[in-house]
């Protein structure tokens, strides 16, 4: 199994510094229960941030499907997707980030 004493990628805010809270929503848009996940997700940013405390929202892999979506002004969660826009990212592509061996060669 590879380990590294790095992370894969660090999560910083729009102005460079580490959030007290990332949120990472990987669930795509396939199933009604993968939108209570974003949901949930989107809710619990905004009470971080209404704490005061600094959140960032990731959307990866299938979680990017939600983007267009969320945009859209019709959806029923635009206005929560939206009241976060400066608090929102999207990952770079996964083949660019390192990969792990899976044949437990170092």
């Amino acid at each position: 199994m590879h380990t590294s004493a790095q992370p894969s990628y660090v999560v910083t805010s729009r102005d460079g510094r580490m959030p007290d809270a990332a949120i990472v929503i990987l669930a795509g848009t396939d199933s009604p229960s993968d939108l209570g996940r974003v949901v949930n997700a989107l809710q619990t940013a905004t009470e971080f941030i209404d704490e005061g405390d600094d959140a960032e929202v990731i959307f990866d892999g299938a979680g990017t499907q939600w983007i267009p979506e969320l945009e859209d002004e019709d959806h029923d969660y635009h206005d929560l997707y939206a009241d976060l826009t400066d608090h929102i990212q999207q990952t770079v592509a996964r083949s660019l980030l390192p990969q792990r061996a899976t044949d437990g060669s170092e």
